[in-house]
């Protein structure tokens, strides 16, 4: 008995997040959340523990709770069978934590680049429709906090970083919303195609069983009991065209009294009397 061969871990996490192969969008999705939570959790839980012991409280106490929130998320995620909901959650986090990066930029203000990651993860995440309502709310709330959260106790960005900023997270959107719609496209093509060749295959199936045919006139019954020529029904679920002809025996049955059988036709034609 050969040995079943070693799993790779890759596959191991992606059976832990429950994928199957040939999953729906929705679940290629939710792999896709799983993954993404496992690498931000300890990420997310370092920065906190180092912001917080080099005394940047707020944002450590920040990015703890995100990491807790990812980690709650993540357990959830495992344990039930909810997809589109603890999507909408995870995309509320991710929209969370990066305009708190927006209000108070950390690392010299590279933090506010988290943002551009955004739209691309909402669309992907939760679909063109959807996810055009999530970067609208997410492009709103960011241009409103570069440009008046200063007032508010945020970070004061000038008005040349407010327009780039603003005009940067809008270009992000549309390639992200680009290339959601491709990939949504793509994706229903692929379906159609799988269901054409699906119903090929039941047909090649019908074909390969049973097939009832008439004794005398050589007619065959579909599956509704209708009687057709063999041409008619093969043509119907094949691309075979027919062409027809007459075969020897055929030919000799039904023309040979036309033809003179008395001459062989391996001997040369004898020369006429005058």
């Amino acid at each position: 008995m050969s040995a079943t061969p070693p799993r790779s871990l890759g596959r191991r996490l992606l059976e832990l997040v429950g994928y199957r192969g040939g999953d729906s969008v929705d679940g290629v999705r939710r792999v896709f959340l799983a993954l993404l939570l496992m690498l931000a959790l300890p990420v997310l839980l370092t920065y906190g523990i180092l912001e917080t012991a080099t005394g940047q409280l707020r944002t450590g106490l920040v990015d703890t709770g995100v990491a807790a929130g990812s980690a709650l998320l993540l357990v959830l995620l495992l344990a039930t069978k909810l997809t589109r909901a603890l999507l909408r959650a995870g995309a509320g986090l991710l929209a969370a934590l990066c305009l708190y990066y927006v209000w108070a930029p950390a690392q010299g203000g590279y933090t506010v680049i988290w943002s551009y990651a955004y739209p691309a993860a909402a669309f992907f995440g939760l679909g063109r429709e959807e996810g055009l309502w999530w970067c609208g709310g997410f492009l709103a709330t960011f241009t409103f906090i570069v440009a008046v959260g200063w007032r508010m106790g945020g970070a004061a960005y000038g008005t040349g970083p407010v327009i780039h900023l603003a005009v940067g997270l809008v270009v992000s959107s549309l390639i992200a919303y680009a290339l959601e719609a491709l990939r949504a496209r793509y994706y229903e093509d692929l379906m159609r195609e799988r269901e054409r060749l699906a119903q090929a295959l039941v047909e090649v199936k019908e074909l390969s069983g049973l097939l009832p045919i008439c004794a005398s006139c050589k007619k065959v019954r579909d599956d509704r009991g209708y009687w057709s020529q063999v041409e008619d029904y093969i043509g119907r679920r094949t691309d075979l065209r027919f062409t027809h002809s007459v075969c020897p025996e055929c030919f000799e049955r039904l023309y040979g009294h036309l033809v003179d059988r008395r001459q062989d036709p391996g001997e040369p034609e004898a020369p006429k009397e005058p």
